[in-house]
């Protein structure tokens, strides 16, 4: 099958998933949104490169039959690796790490590379040597995607800025329009959207328990009927996608604080640095309990409240000195 591109280019694909089924899945890890915002902070001007025929590394010749695709003209066989196979991605992301190893300033990802920096003049200077990497590695440029010198662009469904980042305009905007759901895939795609921002919304675990205990096994065109409580949660919940806050970046050498709290079914924290006499919030985190956790006495679930945000935010905290802020006195008495 062909489908058609964004810039209107039928691009060929074949339709591997026996092969994909029987291939040892590549663990090589693909980067996103934290670890572009863990790296900008400080940093005012962008460059978003983007790259053409992004995959086109060379098949080995022993394995080029199993990429053969049957047309109505003849049988083909891909001598250079299509977008379609498992381990494609990961592939071209290891590829993009070697040309890019060593660029500070540069965040790469399968397809396009983020180029991040103080000044202007320091950014001319980083473009000039990633641009000198791709013509030393082979890489092609899509000039018509590239978006060059900006104090503002969209990333990995984001808006990015210098301050922090933030969801797309248009993304709030679907789902400011999404219809009340009538059946399982439009309520899993209901959530999935709501989802893809958690980290970005205050007490999101409160706001979307009514629609996720609606979640089942059932078919996903069969009908549902929302609970009283469902329909009372549905618009707040679009509602605060609308309303999430500004995650700003991480500064290095920053105190860092969380702020835990918990209800009689969930745990909610934000994890927060100090810049100047602020404390920006970096990342909000909420979760339900498990139904034994509620029955949990208050120092129980307070202490549990703690924890599950520490394992949570693991990855920015481990190694760093931070504070845990509670509300509870014995809590903070027995630690």
């Amino acid at each position: 099958m062909v489908p058609k591109g964004q810039a209107g280019v039928w691009r060929p694909c074949g339709y591997y998933h026996r092969l994909n089924n029987v291939t040892k899945p590549d663990k090589y890890p693909v980067p996103y949104i934290n670890d572009a915002s863990s790296r900008l902070f400080g940093r005012r001007i962008f460059s978003e490169i983007h790259l053409v025929r992004a995959h086109r590394i060379p098949v080995h010749p022993r394995d080029m039959h199993k990429t053969a695709i049957t047309t109505s003209l003849s049988l083909y066989e891909y001598t250079r690796m299509p977008f379609s196979l498992r381990n494609a991605t990961q592939t071209f992301q290891r590829l993009m790490d070697q040309v890019t190893r060593g660029l500070d300033f540069c965040l790469a990802y399968p397809d396009n590379a983020l180029v991040a920096s103080k000044t202007a003049q320091g950014h001319n200077a980083h473009l000039a040597e990633l641009f000198d990497r791709f013509v030393k590695y082979g890489v092609k440029l899509n000039s018509v995607m590239c978006v060059l010198r900006t104090s503002s662009l969209e990333l990995l469904a984001f808006q990015l800025t210098a301050e922090g980042i933030r969801p797309l305009c248009q993304k709030v905007a679907a789902t400011e329009r999404f219809p009340r759901p009538s059946n399982m895939n439009e309520l899993r795609r209901l959530l999935d959207c709501l989802n893809f921002c958690r980290r970005l919304t205050l007490k999101a675990a409160v706001l979307l328990a009514p629609l996720e205990r609606l979640v089942s096994s059932k078919q996903g065109k069969q009908e549902i009927h929302l609970s009283q409580e469902a329909v009372e949660a549905f618009e707040p919940s679009k509602q605060a996608l609308v309303d999430v806050t500004l995650l700003f970046h991480p500064a290095e050498s920053a105190n860092l604080s969380l702020v835990v709290d918990n209800s009689d079914n969930a745990a909610g924290a934000v994890l927060q640095q100090r810049v100047a006499s602020h404390w920006p919030p970096l990342s909000f985190f909420s979760r339900r309990f498990q139904p034994s956790g509620t029955r949990y006495s208050a120092f129980r679930r307070e202490l549990l409240a703690a924890y599950l945000p520490i394992r949570h935010f693991r990855y920015l905290l481990e190694g760093e000195h931070f504070s845990v802020v509670t509300d509870h006195k014995p809590l903070v008495q027995a630690v």
